[in-house]
């Protein structure tokens, strides 16, 4: 608690009025547990977050996941702030190849009075496994179809940051222009590869 007082002072007479405001400061989230599972996966697969036993006096609580981008060191929103203690991610960005590909994510913690409580744990998350880029671009295409459905069908944009961040991981060799499905559709690759390695479409 803290009081703030204003004075003044009479000139002539040397009296003094006064005011005073006392203001309450709320502590920030007891940590409790923060747990992800699984804690070892490919890249584009979910995973749960699960954040039991934080404690506030300042009601409700939400909570938010970022990750700790391995080359810049700056936190990445994967999702936003929810009052469910207990979410999904549908996909999370490939780890650091240089440790194991270690992922570093952290929980956010905000109370009704936006103090804040953060806590982080480690997570391992690996290459897309595939044959060769053929099969590499199915898989990302499959990805990016069911991230526009779920846009569509639920206005789902937590869903659609984390399909798009993870995507951004991925790198590929070769990339065509397009390609004829058995449907006799076309997927461009080029697109998705644009999509990859910039996070945001590219033209040309």
């Amino acid at each position: 608690e803290y009081i703030f007082r204003f004075e003044v002072k009479d000139i002539i007479s040397n009296e003094i009025g006064f005011a005073e405001v006392k203001t309450k400061v709320t502590l920030p989230p007891m940590p409790g547990t923060f747990t992800v599972f699984p804690n070892s996966l490919e890249i584009l697969k979910p995973v749960t977050v699960q954040c039991l036993n934080w404690r506030s006096d300042s009601l409700p609580l939400k909570y938010w996941l970022e990750y700790i981008h391995p080359n810049t060191q700056k936190r990445v929103a994967l999702s936003e702030p929810s009052l469910s203690n207990t979410f999904s991610i549908s996909s999370l960005p490939e780890g650091d190849k240089l440790k194991n590909y270690t992922l570093t994510l952290v929980i956010n913690v905000i109370d009704a009075f936006g103090a804040i409580n953060s806590l982080p744990t480690d997570v391992q998350v690996f290459p897309l496994q595939a044959q060769n880029d053929q099969e590499k671009y199915m898989k990302l295409d499959s990805h990016i179809d069911n991230t526009i459905k779920q846009f569509q069908e639920n206005n789902n944009n937590d869903a659609v940051m984390q399909n798009l961040i993870s995507v951004s991981g991925i790198t590929l060799t070769t990339v065509p222009t397009n390609q004829t499905n058995p449907d006799n559709s076309t997927t461009d690759y080029q697109a998705i590869y644009c999509l990859g390695e910039n996070n945001k479409l590219c033209s040309g």
